[in-house]
């Protein structure tokens, strides 16, 4: 796209890699081919700045990220032949986890399409929720029947988060959450009870190390969430034949430390989901008014896990202003999970995924918080498609990128400008 007719969209730019990434970006907007304007590229330090004057116009990004959203606003401002627009994102991480485990494995295709939706959005991350939904060497059980993605699947999406200026972060579960794994019984030597590994056997260590290998040997990140939360019945079932009775609390912090050492080995920058800790002081209850964090607790943490406070159901910032400050009694670095409501049946709750997305956002930011992920859960049936869900996505990144107060109303006019949709 070195040179381009003025009645087309074109970018002046030299980089091969990018006028494929930006060919791929405008498959993704209605009537792309209608857009028009000639814009020359250039580097700033941070944010984006789009400028245009009639039929030229410039656009300075700072990475990868920031020139996708500029595209995206190119789009949404179409009918628009003069102004100037900078934004600069208020976090540094603002990642989508779609949950491709429970009961429907999303195609590579249908990925990819959601990657270019994030990317035109200003999202830089993306999580793949897989319990035993990818090949691993050694356990031919490991997701068998359930439409897990092979290693090169893996690797040619990491490909192409890449190209769209997305991070592809492996999340992975190490604790809790494998209850398909264990429907074959020759699996039953690696399990406590319910969906949970039996923490201390080495054969549970030898099958996580498998997956941190797996996980590095397919995708560049260097950061990993590696699950271990809702593990209820936690060293209550074949844990008892094997070891002392041992209170909660006490095993989860030998298999905390044993998977963030095998992490540090690995190159990993682990993630875990925080809500075990506040469930073992509030007898299974995550969100308490009130709770303090004794001690012991904020010490058996290792400091190189950042935790992620997850709340998807949460409609007053007060709420999550008090989680905030709970989890700042932890040594460690604080991420933040909120939730799309897209896995209560067939259609969305997007007034409450509206609702909560707005009152997290401003909480976000009252807090410092710099690593923000939006979670498509897919619990019960996965009978709510990914993109059914787009406002609460979508107010997340207006969030980040823009004022608030405008995040619902801004959120919509791009749902409109980058689909052709209604929300």
């Amino acid at each position: 796209m070195r040179k381009g007719k003025t009645d087309m969209l074109c970018f002046l730019t030299d980089d091969q890699d990018l006028q494929f990434a930006l060919t791929e970006i405008l498959r993704e907007i209605p009537h792309s081919d209608a857009l028009q304007g000639c814009f020359r590229l250039e580097n700033i330090d941070r944010g984006l700045r789009v400028s245009r004057q009639g039929a030229q116009g410039v656009i300075g990004y700072s990475d990868r990220r920031s020139l996708m959203r500029a595209v995206g606003i190119l789009a949404e401002r179409r009918d628009e032949k003069c102004y100037t627009l900078y934004e600069e994102p208020k976090y540094g991480i603002l990642g989508a986890m779609p949950d491709v485990s429970r009961n429907a494995v999303p195609s590579v295709a249908t990925l990819k399409k959601l990657y270019r939706l994030l990317a035109l959005e200003g999202y830089n991350a993306v999580m793949l929720y897989t319990e035993d939904t990818y090949e691993l060497e050694g356990y031919p059980y490991f997701g068998h029947l359930r439409g897990r993605y092979t290693a090169d699947e893996l690797r040619e999406l990491d490909d192409y988060a890449y190209l769209l200026g997305l991070e592809m972060i492996p999340c992975i579960q190490t604790l809790a959450h494998l209850n398909a794994f264990f429907e074959w019984p020759l699996m039953e030597h690696l399990r406590d009870c319910n969906d949970i590994l039996r923490v201390g056997a080495p054969d549970v260590y030898t099958m996580i190390e498998r997956m941190l290998e797996t996980m590095s040997s397919c995708m560049r990140s260097r950061k990993i969430n590696v699950g271990l939360d809702e593990a209820f019945m936690l060293g209550r079932g074949h844990y008892l034949e094997h070891n002392a009775y041992a209170e909660r609390s006490e095993i989860m912090k030998v298999h905390l430390k044993k998977v963030t050492e095998l992490c540090k080995k690995h190159g990993y920058e682990p993630r875990m989901w925080s809500d075990m800790f506040f469930r073992m002081l509030n007898n299974g209850v995550y969100r308490v008014k009130g709770t303090q964090i004794p001690q012991h607790i904020v010490d058996a943490v290792p400091t190189e896990q950042t935790l992620v406070y997850w709340d998807y159901t949460q409609p007053e910032k007060e709420g999550y202003d008090e989680m905030f400050r709970q989890h700042k009694a932890f040594r460690n670095r604080i991420a933040f999970a909120g939730g799309d409501a897209s896995w209560y049946g067939p259609v969305p709750l997007n007034r409450l995924g509206q609702r909560c997305a707005l009152a997290a956002a401003e909480s976000i930011r009252e807090n410092g918080v710099d690593e923000v992920y939006v979670t498509m859960w897919k619990d019960d049936g996965a009978a709510c498609s990914h993109f059914s869900a787009l406002t609460s996505l979508f107010i997340y990144a207006e969030g980040c990128w823009g004022e608030l107060e405008q995040a619902d109303t801004r959120a919509q006019d791009r749902i409109r400008a980058l689909t052709g949709m209604n929300p």
